[in-house]
Parts: C-alpha cells; structure tokens; sequence
C-alpha cells in the first residue's frame, strides 16, 4: 500500500512538472512572438519613431488575444502557434484599430506589411 501511495505520488509530481514546463514554453513563445511583432512593425513601418506609441500600443492591445486563438496546446504537430492565422488575426485588428482610432497613416502602413508579409517555411 505504502509503495502503491509513493508511485501515485511521483506520477503526480512528474504530470504537474511537466505541466509547469509547458506553460513556462507557452509564456516564452508569446513573448518571443510579441517581440518579433515589435520588430517587423520597427523594420517595415518608416513612420515608427514618429508613432511608435500608436504601434506598440496596438500589438499591447491584441497579441495576447491572437496568441491564445491561434495556439494548440495539443500533442506532437498539433502543438504550437499557427502563423499565419496569428498575423492575420492580429494585423486585422491592428489595421482597424489604427484606422477607427483615426490614425490613417499608420493603418495603411500596417496593410502594407501585412499584405508583404512572407512567412518563413518553418512558420
């Protein structure tokens, strides 16, 4: 009995360790993905110095959004982000947003980039 008890209690030590890390995974790609949305708008937007707060305050508004709609926490190729349905999700928002919010310019500049937009073939 004693032996039966000290085995339930690894597997369930074992099954939130493993739980613990995969959240720890999750958090680290958002923010790798928030950080990389950063930086495309940085690379492709030329007007980001001038309206850097209107750009970040977009992909603060919607990143955890997208992320979480298009994230599989499934098993094996189930598992993880689907690209291209996070950036079309967060560059529609974005693009209306800027656009309701009466920032024209910059709503255009974020059509442009997403319709330039090119995914690598890992994702």
């Amino acid at each position: 009995m004693k032996a039966r008890i000290v085995s339930v209690v690894l597997v369930l030590a074992v099954a939130a360790a493993v739980l613990v890390w995969r959240a720890q995974a999750r958090a680290a790609l958002s923010d790798e993905v928030r950080a990389e949305a950063e930086r495309l708008l940085e690379r492709t937007c030329p007007d980001w110095s001038a309206h850097r707060s209107v750009y970040v305050g977009l992909i603060d508004r919607y990143h955890d959004e997208c992320f979480e709609a298009n994230f599989a926490g499934g098993l094996g190729s189930q598992r993880g982000l689907d690209d291209e349905a996070y950036w079309d999700d967060l560059f529609a928002k974005m693009i209306a947003t800027a656009r309701d919010d009466g920032h024209e310019q910059q709503s255009q500049w974020l059509q442009w980039t997403h319709e330039t937009l090119e995914l690598s073939p890992a994702g």
